[in-house]
């Protein structure tokens, strides 16, 4: 790891130093300009040297000479540049033959890149030494590149923003992230990654100068122009969507192709529910609704569904409409719009449907009844919003009963990294009294575990990846006894929902006892439990 001299100076040393470059010029014949002798005073921090001496010499490779040997730093001046496209030019630096080259080495900027730098790329070492090069040196290395790249008609500015595009795309695959964010903060460009349901802060990536964000945003504009991007990294394809682009934001949404649907055993459900969701994927016609807040893994689960009826029934042909499709499914016909094609339904015997910008109960009951099965992804809070959707949305209590198979409510939540969390009693935690009157909840002695909110190295904020729980609600038991109510919630006892089938939050307790997750996790994902 390369060190800053920065970090190892008090003013002594820095002073010293600054007699040591002073005397390296005077030997060497570089007098002081007299006229500018009235404003010389000693620099009192070691990245103030080089635009002070620059100020007081007129020699300006002297002065790069001196400081690259009191420093032992590489100057570029002794480096011949013969092959153009074994060379890096960023905003302010050079990186050619293994070193980076700054104006000013010394200074705040040229660490902070620096950091970026070996943050990012640490699977490919592009430098192993610092060197010094002069802002005219730049200027003339930019030009020899810019008259090479016109030559080939190549701007050398998109060159440049999309080396860092690729080193962006890079980093947030290998962070897994879902979502990315460029945004301006402190004289720099920032990109942030959506990680598990966090914007990771300590993992920023420093991209260039503030000056530089509205050439970012108009390269950007002409890549994408309104088309979603596919990325091949390895042997995996993403979609890359430039969803927001203003004047100091730009968002991306990310989404592998090539990921595999989970098996439904993976979401969750106790043995009895499985077995409810699973007998409902076999019907030949109806309606099942799964439901969820935003970024809680409906789009997965419904994917999940489809490929699991894939799997289990021969000759079944299925088709989804969605607003963005986020995953290739074998076998599967997928529509990337929100528009449904009626006439082409009587081709398929299964309809998946996720148009987050549109009511479609209407047309689901009218598929389920005409002898479909449909699968509809619907954004609620929870699984009695969802139900009041239903009963607000359709007048005909019957005509749901007949149709509606199931209703499911989903979340991910954030699993505890095993390497900083801590074990606590579960009695000992502020909000556990919320829980209390759960079936499945801990014993007040019983150990849990509790995020360190600071997270570790291998974590973030305390958490790291996540896990899919959900509940069901089938036509046999709930749906009836609430027609009996005339659907209405509020009257469905606390006892009856326990005793009919097991909520999110009583297969959440499953986890919290099994150290996967913690309280939090559960509270953050679905909120306190209400009796």
């Amino acid at each position: 790891m390369i060190e800053f001299y920065r970090n190892n100076f008090d003013f002594k040393h820095t002073y010293e130093k600054f007699i040591s470059v002073v005397d390296y010029l005077d030997k060497n014949k570089n007098p002081l300009e007299i006229e500018k002798l009235d404003y010389f005073s000693t620099p009192t921090d070691i990245s103030d040297f080089i635009p002070l001496l620059k100020n007081l010499y007129r020699d300006q490779n002297a002065v790069s000479d001196a400081i690259s040997n009191i420093f032992e730093l590489e100057n570029f001046s002794a480096y011949k540049i013969e092959d153009l496209n074994n060379i890096i030019v960023g905003i302010n630096y050079v990186i050619t033959n293994r070193v980076i080259f700054f104006i000013n080495p010394l200074s705040i900027e040229a660490q902070t890149i620096l950091k970026s730098i070996q943050d990012y790329d640490q699977n490919e070492i592009l430098f192993e030494k610092i060197g010094v090069i002069l802002e005219s040196q730049i200027i003339e290395l930019t030009n020899k590149i810019d008259i090479e790249a016109t030559k080939k008609k190549i701007n050398l500015k998109e060159l440049s923003i999309e080396k860092m595009f690729q080193d962006l795309m890079k980093r947030a695959i290998n962070l897994k992230a879902i979502k990315i964010k460029i945004y301006k903060e402190d004289n720099f460009v920032k990109a942030s990654f959506l990680v598990d349901g966090f914007y990771i802060d300590k993992k920023d990536m420093i991209l260039t100068t503030i000056n530089y964000f509205s050439d970012i945003k108009l390269i950007l504009e002409k890549k994408f122009s309104n088309e979603p991007l596919i990325w091949k990294h390895f042997t995996n394809f993403y979609k890359i969507i430039l969803s927001t682009i203003g004047d100091s934001l730009i968002y991306f949404d990310l989404y592998n192709l090539s990921e595999n649907p989970r098996s439904i055993d993976s979401i969750n459900l106790k043995d009895k529910d499985n077995k409810i969701l699973k007998n409902a994927l076999k019907s030949p016609s109806g309606l099942i609704v799964i439901s969820g807040s935003n970024n809680s893994g409906k789009r997965s689960l419904l994917y999940s569904l489809l490929s699991n009826i894939k799997e289990n029934r021969d000759g079944v042909n299925i088709i989804t409409y969605e607003s963005e499709v986020k995953s290739k499914l074998t076998g599967i016909s997928q529509r990337n719009n929100e528009y449904i094609e009626v006439n082409e339904l009587s081709h398929y015997s299964v309809v998946g449907i996720d148009c987050s910008n549109k009511n479609y109960f209407h047309e689901a009951f009218e598929f389920a009844s005409n002898g479909k099965l449909v699968i509809l992804v619907v954004e609620s809070s929870n699984i009695f919003n969802t139900l009041n959707m239903i009963n607000q949305t359709i007048d005909d209590k019957n005509y749901i009963l007949e149709n509606l198979l199931a209703v499911l409510h989903t979340g991910l939540l954030n699993c505890v990294c095993t390497s900083c969390s801590n074990d606590i009693y579960f009695n000992r935690l502020k909000e556990s009294h919320f829980f209390v009157s759960l079936e499945n909840v801990p014993k007040t002695t019983d150990i849990v575990k509790e995020e360190q909110k600071d997270g570790c190295d291998e974590c973030n904020y305390g958490f790291k990846d996540r896990i899919q729980v959900t509940e069901i609600i089938d036509n046999d038991i709930v749906l009836k006894d609430l027609y009996l109510n005339n659907f209405n919630i509020a009257n469905y006892k606390t006892e009856k929902r326990s005793q009919s089938w097991n909520s999110v939050f009583e297969n959440s307790m499953k986890l919290l006892k099994e150290g996967k997750i913690s309280l939090n996790s559960i509270i953050k994902t679905f909120g306190y439990y209400k009796k």
